[in-house]
């Protein structure tokens, strides 16, 4: 069980619930600004938010439930439990991002304009949600005497703050995305791409201080088998994309 910030009444407001909804809050409002940006009328890009998050939640869970199948075989019913605990960034990240190319087909609204967009708040709302994992105690690191070792995790062991260094590279992205949105237009219909290629750097680094399994790919996690993977494509979409652009201007 995640633990309790405050209560009302006899009901626990949870820390993890709490970040993800600033999150959502924070990212909703600087999506309908850099919306107007692009052309995208307010209410369309909360439709949009409010359908994508849904959507995420669900792909997170599931995505946690396959990995750790073992864990809820025992009890199928823990898998509705999501006040237990349980998401996988990468798994809601792929679903907000297949939801909103369907959300742009069917409002018939540009997806390179919507995903730009979407870039920018996913890396803002990363670096929110993992202060919320430090507040938890979850996702942590492993054991560290470096100076600025936290226990973020189980117990009173001094461990690298993952939740940190995952929060500072959420905010670091959301910066450059930020800046080449406004200052880069080759880079127009391309941040998604860029976004997906700086946090596979920053994941498979992070993961490496991070407890996990390394049952099948040791020394490395599936996660970062999976970013080699997507850093690999999204480089390659953006050299031909870029190549095509440069080629177009001469």
């Amino acid at each position: 069980m995640y633990p309790t910030l405050f209560k009302i009444g006899s009901y626990p407001i949870l820390t993890w619930g709490v970040s993800l909804a600033l999150a959502f809050v924070v990212c909703t409002i600087v999506a309908v600004l850099l919306g107007k940006k692009r052309d995208l009328k307010g209410d369309t890009v909360v439709d949009a938010a409010l359908i994508i998050c849904i959507v995420s939640i669900l792909t997170a869970r599931i995505l946690y439930v396959l990995l750790n199948l073992d864990q809820y075989m025992s009890d199928p019913v823990s898998i509705l439990y999501l006040r237990d605990g349980g998401l996988s960034f990468i798994g809601g990240a792929v679903g907000g991002i297949l939801t909103g190319y369907l959300f742009t087909r069917s409002r018939k609204i540009s997806f390179p304009n919507g995903s730009d967009i979407g870039a920018i708040v996913l890396a803002l709302g990363y670096g929110i949600v993992r202060l919320g994992c430090l507040a938890n105690g979850c996702c942590y690191g492993i054991p560290s005497d470096l100076p600025w070792a936290l226990a973020c995790g189980p117990g009173s062991v001094l461990r690298h703050p993952t939740q940190i260094y995952s929060s500072l590279l959420g905010f670091l992205m959301f910066g450059v995305l930020l800046y080449m949105f406004y200052k880069s237009p080759k880079f127009k219909g391309l941040l998604l791409y860029l976004y997906v290629a700086m946090y596979s750097v920053g994941r498979f680094v992070v993961e490496f201080y991070r407890v996990g399994p390394r049952d099948y790919f040791a020394p490395l996690t599936l996660t970062q088998v999976f970013t080699v993977v997507t850093f690999i494509v999204s480089v390659g979409v953006l050299a031909i994309e870029l190549g095509k652009r440069k080629a177009q201007v001469k």
